[in-house]
């Protein structure tokens, strides 16, 4: 997880004292700023690096029980890649600087929470953990809500988001995440865009489509009143309207949507054009097991509102051709724009389907 809760506070304490200078002091302050560039830069491999240098030299000027140790050690574990085998290395410093937090700031403290947060974001490699990290975090959030609402709403989120991933009923926290943001965020706080769009996903998920597309036009219509149509929110919620219209076979609506991002994506000719809704061929069973292997090939028109037109097979698997024909008619796209205004643009698809070996 990022740093959005309380990491941003600790800065400060990082800073390049100003008068005189220990050795120690010098190193771990190029250390830190090493850090802090990689970071802007995003160098994963220069951002887990310096995040180990910082740790180690700060631990060693800040002492191994201080709360910049344990941020420290926090930023090291959250830099490493998430892999199966950091895992162990990742979970042991974060149950370390929880230690420390605890001792320091107790069982309901923010800082508690973050390294709970952290962990719960090793999904897939510690799953039987996930959930139970993810509800020490939600409870830390229940224990301060009635005096910081806004960061309980944070939390809430951050669990939420990870749960979703997971299909977990306990994603449901996301509702009240959105709840307290309502009560307490002014009306166009850019927390919004990312609160509502991760719980637009929850009633995806669950089916609830009418109350998914009513967050994601809200999106829409935050970012139209701030003028901000280039926050990489907007073609979010756009490509995920597209897909939920779709869904209520209300093509129209989807059709404002594909349009208002063909007008802000370039078209790029060397590839082949991302659909916005796809359908998959429903091939026969029984044709898949007769040839073990199938492909098609096609080639189509995206009309200037995003369909698919005019569609022609390049090379098939004798008998398949049609059902790819007829998925592919049910693709959405975002038009080609020339000068402004959207144009009819070729475009290529290919299948493949295989027997599943016994």
């Amino acid at each position: 997880m990022s740093s959005k809760l309380w990491f941003g506070a600790v800065i400060a304490c990082f800073l390049p004292f100003s008068g005189a200078h220990s050795s120690k002091t010098d190193d771990f302050s190029t250390a830190y700023k090493a850090y802090n560039q990689a970071l802007e830069t995003d160098d994963k491999s220069a951002i887990t690096q310096h995040a180990k240098t910082a740790f180690e030299l700060g631990c060693k000027k800040f002492g191994d029980s201080s709360t910049n140790c344990a941020s420290l050690m926090v930023n090291y574990a959250n830099s490493l890649p998430k892999e199966l085998e950091n895992a162990e290395e990742t979970n042991e410093l974060l149950e370390d600087a929880r230690n420390i937090f605890l001792k320091l700031y107790g069982e309901n403290s923010v800082e508690v929470a973050e390294t709970y947060l952290s962990a719960a974001e090793l999904y897939g490699l510690f799953p039987r953990r996930v959930g139970a990290y993810a509800g020490e975090a939600i409870d830390i959030g229940n224990a301060i809500e009635a005096q910081d609402p806004v960061t309980a709403a944070q939390i809430y989120l951050e669990a939420g988001k990870t749960l979703l991933k997971m299909g977990s009923k306990q994603s449901r926290v996301l509702i009240r995440a959105y709840e307290l943001f309502k009560d307490h965020l002014e009306p166009d706080d850019d927390r919004f865009l990312e609160a509502r769009s991760t719980l637009g996903a929850y009633y995806r998920a669950a089916e609830n489509y009418s109350e998914s597309i009513a967050l994601f036009e809200e999106n829409i219509a935050q970012l139209d009143r701030l003028g901000d149509s280039t926050n990489p929110y907007d073609v979010y919620s756009r490509a995920q309207l597209v897909e939920l219209y779709e869904r209520l076979g209300k093509s129209d609506e989807a059709t404002r949507h594909c349009l208002a991002i063909g007008a802000m994506k370039p078209w790029d000719p060397n590839q082949e054009a991302e659909p916005l809704y796809k359908v998959n061929p429903d091939f026969p069973i029984s044709k898949i097991r007769n040839v073990g292997m199938a492909t098609v090939h096609l080639s189509f028109d995206i009309s200037e509102t995003g369909f698919v037109e005019n569609i022609e097979v390049i090379e098939s698997t004798k008998g398949f051709s049609r059902y790819a024909k007829k998925a592919l008619k049910q693709w959405r796209y975002a038009p080609k724009f020339e000068n402004g205004e959207p144009v009819v643009a070729r475009s290529t698809v290919s299948f493949s389907v295989e027997r599943v070996k016994p």
